[in-house]
């Protein structure tokens, strides 16, 4: 339920609570599809032994910095570097040969740990990011999502589809 004062400058209201209400019900959806979804947040390792055949695993880890300004790896007292990132290709590599889907974004200079691997594919895409001391230097970079899902399995037309 959504509860305040709605002022009404020349019709903001009504667009205001229509953006709510599909926002509502997109969330709604979401909370369906995730059912039994289970987030963990702490060393990858231990997925190997807990994902089975089927499951999709996605990592989100610290990504290798592109510039000496861009060290998004150490936020955290024990630094994500190049070795972590082997660790993950190593566990994505184990996971692959469970019939695990798996998903990780990186920076670009990640992608030559998976060259030799060709159960994993690349794709680069523009991710906005709003973090950066300098506001004039937030916005697009590039970025990767390294994969093992074969094309024909990437895309849904809804959320919904995903539940089915």
């Amino acid at each position: 339920m959504i509860s305040g004062v709605f002022q009404p400058l020349a019709g903001i209201d009504s667009l205001l609570i229509r953006s709510v209400a599909v926002k509502t019900q997109r969330i709604r959806k979401a909370s369906r599809s995730l059912q039994g979804t289970r987030v963990f947040n702490t060393d990858f390792e231990y997925v190997v032994e807990e994902a089975t055949d089927g499951d999709l695993v996605y990592f989100d880890p610290p990504q290798e910095p592109v510039s000496k300004t861009a060290d998004f790896n150490s936020y955290h007292a024990d630094e994500f570097d190049r070795d972590d990132q082997r660790r993950l290709r190593d566990a994505a590599v184990e996971l692959t040969e469970q019939n695990v889907s798996v998903l990780i974004s990186n920076s670009p200079p990640i992608t030559e740990l998976y060259e030799e691997h060709d159960a994993f594919s690349v794709t680069y895409v523009d991710a906005t990011r709003a973090i950066n001391s300098d506001a004039s230097n937030r916005g697009e970079v590039v970025e990767v999502l390294i994969t093992n899902v074969q094309p024909e399995d990437r895309r849904r037309k809804t959320l919904g589809d995903f539940t089915e």
